[in-house]
């Protein structure tokens, strides 16, 4: 049986969500606008979406799972696991995802 107290703090929040997306963005040292482009969309709208002002697109979430294989989605949308997922048998330490590093 779901513990519902476990349940809610586990759902898909787009607040806790677009935290997750800023955190993310932070490890790797990019800029809104580097972030915002390599996902395909406006930095405005991306900016939008951070402030509040418009609301969470599935289009950012399917663009930053494609585009960084690394980055765990239980993780973007739950919380739950690390940010980052191991590839052939590394550790989540030894991936290195510094954009400046990726191009």
């Amino acid at each position: 049986m779901v513990n519902q107290k476990e349940f809610v703090m586990n759902s898909c929040n787009k607040a806790d969500i677009l935290k997750r997306i800023q955190e993310f963005r932070e490890y790797t040292g990019m800029a809104k606008s580097t972030l915002a482009e390599s996902i395909g969309i406006e930095q405005t709208t991306l900016n939008n979406q951070f402030l509040g002002k418009r609301s969470l697109s599935l289009d950012v979430i399917v663009g930053l799972l494609s585009n960084f294989s690394e980055l765990s989605a239980e993780w973007l949308l739950r919380d739950r696991g690390d940010m980052l997922i191991s590839k052939f048998g590394e550790t989540v330490e030894g991936v290195s995802l510094k954009y400046s590093e990726r191009i």
